[in-house]
């Protein structure tokens, strides 16, 4: 999965890349009720993520959740916002 970002101090636009196979993060229910020696699937997955651009040290950062498919649900970032297609053409 990739996508691109824009810094929001200097406007530079940030390609980013994520490996859902191992930046993903597991996230369980309740494990108090689960049998300690099965492990039980997970309900869900988050990528907590921080990029820099090339022209200035300002710090991206950006978290995304996931469903058990592994189907982004929601998103949220801070010193930059998530660009569109349209917008990066």
């Amino acid at each position: 999965m990739s996508g691109r970002v824009r810094c929001g101090k200097c406007g530079e636009i940030i390609s980013t890349r994520v490996d859902k196979a191992y930046e993903l993060q597991c996230e369980y229910s309740d494990l108090d009720t689960v049998d300690s020696e099965i492990a039980p699937p997970p309900t869900g997955y988050v990528l907590q993520k921080e990029v820099v651009g090339r022209n200035c040290q300002n710090l991206v950062h950006f978290m995304v959740r996931f469903d058990a498919r592994r189907r982004m649900t929601r998103h949220e970032i801070s010193g930059g916002e998530f660009l569109s297609c349209e917008e990066v053409n």
